[in-house]
């Protein structure tokens, strides 16, 4: 079984991928999370895996293992060019090189090659223009060096706590707000072409999940956009790899507004956002196989693009995903015991994933459906700090045929956790589910979500209890 490294804030779930791809990955990150070493226990092994305090430490620790062994990045080191460009220069890495990098990340020069291309893009400011005479409620304060929504607030809101307010242009940049459908789409670009991978709903700053302003916490999907969406997006993706040099796997966020994609953001990595092709499209697909034929490190596939462009949005196994992932409404202590009941809950064969009902909607009985439940990023033991995230709760629709209703475990058997995790009492994995399902935009034929063509703005799609 050949090796390569992941490296990231958290590469729990590109272990997984590489997993499923035939690699015995070598795991650097952040988080260590209890189910990270865990993972390849399918395999017979336990993962290499190594926790770092500081993306500073990735070189030195990198020195332990072959230079032949090529690496793969993920979320928060597109923040660190110079550290990428170091390890570049010893082993093989599969992502952008810097200063595809530093180009991609400027806002300014991004804003100007898509308008030129004739995409939809919100108009940017420098941090400069704080006091330009902007309406506050229309215009977003966002750090040049930020991932996973940390540290983006509108322009009259105060600062989130322990956070210095920026105050040059090497430190944030100003955006105006759309408010719309957000959603995420992920690319897979060549030499040979750009194609889009998929597309889903993303949440952020879900208050039901215990999340605050525009943290990331989460997706659902995936989604099939309209041919004009589409077109959209692909004019974006494409743009951005061919004028910006970017290759490999890489996401780009949108708002959708009067059926008109806006472009927010681009992550030029795999994003948080890969599973969901995965777990629901043909098994053709694979990000970590991708990703490394796209900078030649696996001889290529004569259908490369054609096996990523194929049926996106479709669902092949099962249906819908929705990911959720709590934040900690306090700082809360994980013991053993308490880590390992989570482990208990992860996808099988590791884990006993629970199948529940799916209530049907306004007591259609048509409308039943089984939801399989597992957890992934399980803590290990320690103190999780209020406002960071705790777990990840996966909830992927399954029709009713599927189970023997009569074996159903009961929700609240785990939900309790859950509940006291996010401090939202009223936490229901089902409720959520259906919450996004639900959407007016969203519609389903034959186990496909589409995105249709809203001709009002978007709602906020933050959880109001009330």
């Amino acid at each position: 079984m050949a090796s390569i490294i992941l490296a990231g804030a958290s590469v729990r779930s590109l272990a997984e991928s590489a997993l499923a791809a035939g690699f015995d990955p070598v795991c650097v990150d952040l988080f260590g999370d209890a189910d990270l070493p865990a993972a390849g226990t399918d395999q017979g092994f336990r993962l290499r895996h190594c926790r770092i305090d500081d993306f500073a430490d990735l070189p030195r620790v990198l020195t332990g293992f072959d230079r032949r062994l090529p690496m793969i990045w993920s979320g928060g080191l597109e923040n660190h060019p110079d550290l990428l460009a170091e390890i570049a220069a010893a082993r093989p890495v599969a992502g952008p090189d810097a200063e595809s990098l530093r180009r991609v990340r400027n806002p300014l020069e991004l804003c100007r090659v898509l308008t030129e291309a004739g995409c939809d893009v919100p108009a940017v400011r420098t941090a400069g223009e704080f006091g330009a005479g902007l309406q506050a409620d229309e215009w977003l304060i966002k750090p040049l060096r930020g991932a996973g929504g940390i540290g983006i607030r509108r322009l009259g809101d105060s600062p989130q706590p322990n956070r210095k307010r920026p105050t040059g242009t090497s430190d944030c940049y100003l955006q105006q707000f759309v408010e719309g459908i957000p959603i995420s789409a992920m690319f897979w670009a060549t030499d040979a072409g750009t194609s889009l991978v998929g597309t889903c709903l993303q949440l952020a700053g879900e208050s039901a999940f215990g999340a605050t302003g525009f943290q990331f916490c989460g997706n659902f999907g995936p989604l099939n956009p309209d041919d004009d969406l589409h077109v959209q997006i692909m004019r974006c993706g494409d743009e951005i790899a061919k004028s910006f040099a970017v290759q490999g796997c890489f996401g780009v966020d949108f708002v959708v507004r009067n059926s008109r994609a806006f472009f927010i953001e681009v992550n030029p990595r795999i994003t948080a956002s890969h599973e969901i092709p995965e777990f629901c499209r043909s098994p053709d697909w694979n990000t970590i196989d991708a990703q490394l034929r796209a900078f030649d490190l696996l001889p290529p596939k004569h259908d490369d693009h054609k096996t990523a462009q194929a049926s996106v949005g479709r669902v092949w196994s099962g249906g819908a995903i929705c990911r959720m992932v709590l934040y900690a409404a306090r700082d809360v202590v994980v013991t053993a015991e308490r880590s390992n009941q989570m482990l208990a809950l992860t996808r099988p064969p590791r884990g006993l994933a629970q199948t529940i009902r799916l209530e049907p909607t306004d007591g259609d009985a048509t409308d039943d459906a089984l939801l399989r439940v597992w957890l992934a990023d399980i803590p290990a033991p320690s103190t999780v700090p209020a406002g960071a995230p705790f777990v990840s709760v996966y909830a992927q629709k399954l029709p009713m045929a599927f189970g023997n209703q009569s074996d159903l475990p009961n929700a609240a058997t785990f939900e309790p956790l859950l509940r006291d995790v996010c401090g939202n009492q009223n936490f229901r994995i089902g409720e959520q589910f259906r919450r996004f399902e639900e959407l007016p935009e969203i519609s389903q034929t034959d186990n496909i979500l589409s995105l249709r063509r809203a001709s009002v703005p978007w709602r906020n799609l933050s959880y109001d209890p009330s």
